[in-house]
């Protein structure tokens, strides 16, 4: 849809002190200057729809002086490129006078898909149009859903039958014929060769194809470790890695005590599949997982599919092969209830909270645990603790309480995971956590 709005007299002051304020900026990636409609004005439009949107002014030199135009011959002259770009894009008109000088000013929005013209897309960078590369092309393309990655070829042929012999074993459906069953679900490419899905579900090592679909762990003293293999084998490493550092703690329920994760463990493996899953395939980037004492951050290529948010997760994968082959291993939840059950997960925990971060190229979510509400008794618990061990009536002394004031305060610590208890009977001592 194309969209013209001309201004009326009322408003001609508020679109001059509007448009002045343009000119003063100058040039950028979204203010464009023009003596007059040129030929590559639908190319212009084009680039800032597929970047920020923004204004392309008519009847102003490049250096920023008014010179004036026709704003209907203008228009028309418009008018005529528009019809060429593909998807449609939205834009306004607004006719501006200043001195006595007629200025068009073209509002461009940003465009939802990636836009072309004549068969070429072009994307703006800084106050020149260009016209974006194979590897830009994917992924945008990737990012709109115009096309899937994961059923494109890998290149790849070698194939680990251990690999789909256990998937066969553990699938949600019985698989009467494996070899037809694995081409109708596309694991195989039109030229013979693994598909991306595919490669990432059954290749021997599919890092050594797309080096980028690795999972790396970073942690809070600066070491890390990068997690290798088919997806099903990452996500069963990254378990493990999780429940070996993620420390337990103790809460009560009704009249009994239970052990569990300072972290959902449930929960921050659901996170971690959705990363993998549905990441962008066309961004080189690997989906990272930082753990600290008091925040898990999982962050992966690609925003959310359009159409589709954390508040109202649609069914929209953004790799359908592969979200469907590992939901048939067992690894994903069906799509939408993943982030239902992350937050129950939380809830349930009651001692950590999660939120969601998009931006354009990224996805990030991070879990964080909830702080007690601290009294000064806590906070000088923590802060003597910080020192290093300590029993319960060493910390009394320091701080100058009676020992029962401290044992109440630890119960809460302790609850919350952020103090735990080591050792027994009167050698018991507190440390925090991490």
């Amino acid at each position: 849809m194309v969209t013209f709005i001309y201004n009326t007299h009322d408003n001609d002051n508020m679109q001059q002190s509007l448009l002045i304020d343009l000119i003063k900026r100058g040039e950028n990636e979204s203010i464009e200057f023009k003596r007059k409609v040129t030929n590559n004005i639908g190319e212009d439009i084009c680039a800032m729809a597929n970047s920020r949107g923004g204004h392309i002014l008519i009847g102003i030199d490049d250096n920023g002086t008014i010179v004036g135009c026709d704003p209907k011959r203008s228009k028309e002259s418009v008018s005529q490129h528009l019809g060429s770009i593909v998807p449609p894009i939205d834009i306004s008109f607004s006719d501006v006078t200043i001195d006595e000088k007629a200025i068009l000013a073209i509002k461009v929005e940003r465009s939802e898909n990636l836009c072309s013209i004549s068969g070429m897309a072009y994307i703006r960078t800084g106050i020149v149009k260009r016209p974006l590369s194979i590897q830009e092309l994917f992924q945008l393309g990737s990012e709109n859903l115009l096309f899937d990655v994961d059923r494109s070829s890998s290149g790849e042929r070698t194939v680990d039958e251990k690999a789909i012999e256990r998937f066969i074993s553990t699938s949600r459906v019985k698989i009467a014929d494996p070899r037809k069953y694995m081409e109708r679900m596309n694991v195989w490419a039109k030229d013979g060769t693994l598909s991306v899905a595919g490669l990432l579900m059954f290749g021997m090592d599919p890092q050594e194809v797309l080096p980028h679909t690795a999972v790396r762990l970073t942690f809070a003293d600066g070491s890390w470790l990068r997690l290798t293999g088919a997806y099903p084998d990452v996500v069963d490493s990254a378990e493990k890695e999780f429940m070996s550092r993620i420390p337990i703690t103790s809460r009560k329920r009704g009249f009994k005590r239970e052990d569990t994760r300072v972290y959902p463990i449930r929960a921050l493996k659901e996170a971690l599949v959705n990363a993998m899953v549905h990441r962008n395939l066309a961004i080189r980037s690997e989906v990272f997982v930082n753990i600290a004492p008091d925040m898990i951050e999982i962050k992966n290529p690609g925003s959310f599919p359009p159409g589709t948010t954390p508040e109202d997760p649609h069914p929209i994968p953004r790799n359908p092969i592969l979200y469907e082959l590992m939901f048939l291993a067992g690894y994903v939840e069906r799509q939408g209830s993943g982030i239902d059950m992350i937050k129950s997960e939380c809830e349930t925990s009651g001692n950590v909270s999660y939120e969601y971060k998009l931006s354009q190229a990224y996805t990030t979510l991070t879990f964080t645990k909830k702080s007690p509400d601290q009294n000064k008794t806590m906070q000088e618990i923590i802060s003597k603790l910080s020192e290093g061990d300590m029993s319960m009536s060493e910390i009394a002394v320091r701080i100058g309480v009676a020992r029962i004031t401290v044992m109440r305060n630890m119960k809460r610590l302790l609850e919350s995971g952020y103090v735990e208890r080591i050792g027994q009977g009167p050698l018991t001592r507190y440390r925090l956590k991490g």
